[in-house]
């Protein structure tokens, strides 16, 4: 796989092409993946076409972000795809026409021979553009347009918008039936204030940028990837407010049956349930107490779902 994120590049190879935002990378839009993936093949190449920033966040204030780019990237990773276009998203791109954008992006870039979008995708200059405007202007083109309808999942159509505000209420379940996978929280392992290491319970903490989404404060089941290996963990997402002085907000994470100093490096923690709220207890022993229990929920629900 090819990640691209400069504005002045060509696929020399005919290409099958999907466009949109990708924000969760959720069933629907893996759908469009998988019908790139499925239609590539010796003679042709397929792309995942996306903006290094969604579009709305260049007109108006900043949403959210279910994952950050370099975690789409990690996903996107175990599609098959052979390319990632992360397209600079500014005034060049924004003021460009529909047919500019197809005659440009399409022809001249990715050397397109089909292209695969959703039934409520739009583009060019205002939004002005349509999954039947791409039809008549890929027709022209000598493109074959296949535009695709919304996945459902229990009668009900699958989307960012509803991924983030099942994950703002905490119901994870929902959320990740949706993404096809546990929501995750990616970075770089950073130094805490140790004091897990001071309850005999080591923890390793994350600090996510300000732009992901993040469900609410508490503790939660996850599971850790480190090193292509799989760890049972509890999370803490939160300030810590029994923990001494002043903390930031944070995630912080046991992981079970591990010992290893890993700071500085690589880790993806995946949430599966949300056991209970952050709470201030009146003492340590008080944690203490309820990590224990914690712990032990954890332990269940990792069981009830590995089974």
């Amino acid at each position: 796989m090819q990640i691209i994120k400069d504005r002045l590049f060509t696929i020399n190879k005919p290409s099958i092409v999907t466009i949109g935002k990708f924000d969760g990378i959720h069933i629907g839009h893996r759908k469009l993946i998988n019908e790139a993936v499925k239609a590539s093949g010796p003679e042709f190449c397929s792309v995942v076409f996306t903006f290094d920033m969604s579009p709305s966040d260049f007109f108006s204030s900043s949403q959210k972000m279910i994952y950050t780019n370099e975690e789409k990237e990690m996903i996107l990773s175990e599609c098959d795809v052979d390319y990632i276009i992360e397209y600079p998203f500014d005034s060049y791109i924004a003021n460009m026409t529909a047919e500019e954008f197809v005659q440009e992006i399409l022809v001249n870039r990715l050397n397109a021979s089909k292209v695969i979008v959703g039934d409520d995708f739009h583009f060019g200059k205002n939004r002005s553009g349509n999954p039947e405007i791409l039809a008549e202007l890929s027709d022209k083109y000598g493109i074959e347009a296949v535009i695709m309808s919304k996945e459902c999942i229990n009668n009900t159509e699958v989307s960012s918008s509803l991924i983030r505000d099942c994950l703002s209420e905490g119901k994870l379940e929902e959320a990740n039936e949706m993404l096809l996978r546990p929501y995750s929280i990616s970075g770089t392992v950073i130094s805490g204030n140790k004091l897990g290491r001071t309850l005999d319970m080591p923890t390793i903490n994350l600090k996510p940028g300000e732009r992901k989404l993040l469900p609410p404060n508490g503790v939660y089941t996850s599971l850790v990837i480190y090193d292509n290996k799989t760890y049972s963990g509890v999370t803490n997402i939160g300030y810590k407010p029994t923990a001494p002085g002043i903390n930031s907000l944070g995630v912080e994470t046991y992981i079970m049956d591990f010992c290893k100093d890993i700071y500085g490096e690589k880790v993806t923690v995946m949430l599966l349930h949300r056991q209970r709220p952050e709470i201030k207890f009146n003492n340590l022993d008080e944690l203490i107490a309820q990590m224990k229990k914690d712990k032990e929920l954890a332990k269940e629900n990792i069981t009830k779902y590995h089974s």
